[in-house]
């Protein structure tokens, strides 16, 4: 009885063998991955036109528009209307590659990779035909399951994608030869404040309404011809503008052709802001004047902490004190643990240096501040100066006047660095100078 249980126990087992293997055998009829992955290829380079595509990368309704032409060597060539990458790139790397199914991969950094780290979205696909000759796209692990289309380009596709490609290089000039940091958005009955950020294609808007009270709102915007689509309309007093059309510009002023049904208006700069930041002014100066001291630093990054116009500066006086090591540190109601420092000796500009050992040595030139508003602080030096400061007095003092003109500056948040907070600290006289620095302390205070 027991070899008879044996004999059908091995029975079964074989049998269900052959079963699971019959059913993993892949039907003669169907291409395997290698075959499905060089046809797609073959496809997609037999297009002379290219392959056009609105890839909207989150669930936000922020898209970009591409041309993908694609090439037999494994390089393509894309143009698209997104910032820093309208002219069209050349001898990018893709391959229709993937383990369980097709996916269309980028391998050479380019826009699909730019969208990905600053509006999101991925750079690899999972690509399948459609009926229509056209390809079905799912991002590869992304963020959303969204089925793009990437149908064959149309000979105005080029044309449109150019003339979108062209404002964003004419908002994108305009921001960089603009006479002064702050933006002005002027429509009749509306004087707000404009902040673009082109990486994340985002604007946001700041404005009093009929009660006096201050609102804000981020919009998300997409590119047309001539201007710009905002993703949730604006609405003021009564007016509704969902598209923004722009027409000359200048130094000082980009013009607005139409706004919705708001009309006709303008973008212009100036060095001061059209609304006082609220609470920037308090958390640079202390004024609470109770520890932790406000202590706030730059690092040695220049692009990273020094507006363009204020590297000169910077560089000059680098090499001329300190080339190894020089950083910009601002303390604030800087009181001893006994409460006995000197009122004169309570705010300070402090200059982070290596002496003639690579030791760390700091020269202090003390300040006064003045609160004007929420954000505008007048920056003074009031004549204290520490002894490894003294030498360098008369360099250090035309530096200073420099970032703390007599008109003060503006106190700006700028966003983090990790969990701390991030001021930017923009002249008066000259909004173009400015620099940022990180707060160490106090902690958990933050100003957005």
């Amino acid at each position: 009885m027991k070899h008879l249980t044996y004999i059908l126990f091995a029975t079964l087992l074989v049998a269900g063998c052959k079963k699971e293997s019959s059913e993993n055998i892949i039907p003669d009829d169907v291409p395997d991955m290698a075959e499905l992955q060089a046809a797609y290829t073959n496809k997609l380079v037999q297009e002379p036109l290219g392959w056009y595509i609105e890839y909207r990368p989150t669930a936000d309704p922020t898209n970009v528009s591409l041309l993908v032409r694609f090439y037999e060597n494994g390089t393509c060539d894309i143009l698209s209307d997104y910032q820093g990458f309208t002219e069209e790139q050349k001898d990018i790397k893709f391959r229709v590659g993937g383990l369980l199914k097709p996916e269309l991969i980028f391998e050479t950094f380019c826009v699909w990779h730019a969208v990905a780290e600053n509006i999101g979205g991925k750079f690899e696909f999972y690509i399948s035909p459609k009926d229509d000759n056209s390809f079905s796209l799912t991002q590869v692990n992304g963020p959303v399951n969204t089925v793009y289309t990437l149908r064959k380009a149309q000979a105005n596709d080029r044309t449109n994608i150019q003339a979108k490609a062209n404002v964003v290089r004419q908002l994108q000039d305009f921001a960089a030869n603009a006479s002064a940091y702050f933006k002005n958005l002027n429509l009749p009955g509306l004087a707000a404040f404009w902040e673009l950020d082109p990486d994340k294609q985002t604007v946001r808007i700041t404005w009093e309404d009929a009660n006096g009270e201050r609102q804000s709102n981020t919009f998300s915007y997409n590119y047309i011809p001539n201007g710009i689509l905002l993703g949730t309309p604006f609405e003021y007093e009564g007016k509704r503008i969902d598209t923004i059309l722009f027409g000359n510009m200048n130094a000082d002023e980009l013009e607005i052709v139409q706004a919705g049904n708001a009309g006709p208006g303008s973008i212009t700069v100036s060095h001061v802001p059209a609304f006082p930041y609220k609470g920037t002014a308090n958390l640079f100066m202390r004024i609470e004047r109770e520890l932790p001291r406000f202590y706030g630093y730059t690092l040695d990054d220049l692009d990273t902490y020094y507006s363009k116009d204020l590297q000169p500066y910077i560089i000059s006086l680098r090499d001329q004190i300190s080339p190894q090591r020089f950083r910009v540190q601002l303390y604030h109601y800087n009181m001893n643990a006994t409460g006995t420092t000197p009122e004169n000796r309570l705010n300070s500009l402090q200059l982070l240096t290596w002496d003639a050992t690579n030791t760390n040595t700091w020269l202090a030139f003390y300040t006064d501040l003045t609160k004007v508003d929420e954000s505008h602080v007048i920056v003074r030096p009031n004549g204290e100066i520490n002894s490894v400061g003294l030498p360098w007095a008369t360099e250090v003092l035309e530096f200073m006047d420099v970032i703390f003109p007599p008109e003060g500056v503006t106190i700006v948040p700028n966003g983090r660095s990790g969990s701390l907070q991030v001021l930017r600290v923009i002249s008066r006289k000259n909004s173009r100078i400015y620099f940022d620095i990180v707060v160490s302390t106090p902690t958990g205070i933050y100003v957005d």
